[in-house]
């Protein structure tokens, strides 16, 4: 189950990243891929590999068809927002694994090295 939820995470992020932030219609999006296989609108029906492809056939047919002078945003754009990708992947990531980082708050005092002492705080 843990991969299903997983998967679905990198799904919605990939299409958050690479459709709804690169400014493409949505909706025009969703009917393409109704079309693709023919069903319903559900991810859950592409693997990632389908989905990369999927999003680069929308991409290109929405800019040979509504060609008005955008087309050059496009490759500026796939680089800039596969690396953004990326990096929220990965932080995603290394967020799932709590991680201590060094403050050095608690340094050694006379305090800490001899047990047998308290401190009174007022």
């Amino acid at each position: 189950m843990h991969n299903y939820q997983t998967d679905r995470v990198w799904k919605r992020n990939y299409l958050t990243v690479h459709i709804a932030a690169e400014g493409y219609d949505q909706q025009k999006f969703v009917k393409y891929i109704c079309k693709v296989k023919n069903t319903t609108p559900n991810v859950d029906y592409f693997t990632r590999d389908e989905l990369k492809k999927v999003v680069r056939e929308f991409k290109d047919h929405i800019n040979t068809v509504e060609d008005d002078g955008i087309t050059s945003r496009n490759s500026l754009l796939d680089t800039s927002t596969a690396k953004l990708f990326d990096e929220m992947m990965n932080r995603r990531r290394s967020n799932s694994v709590m991680k201590r980082r060094q403050t050095l708050i608690a340094q050694e005092t006379i305090l800490n090295e001899n047990t047998g002492t308290s401190c009174l705080v007022s």
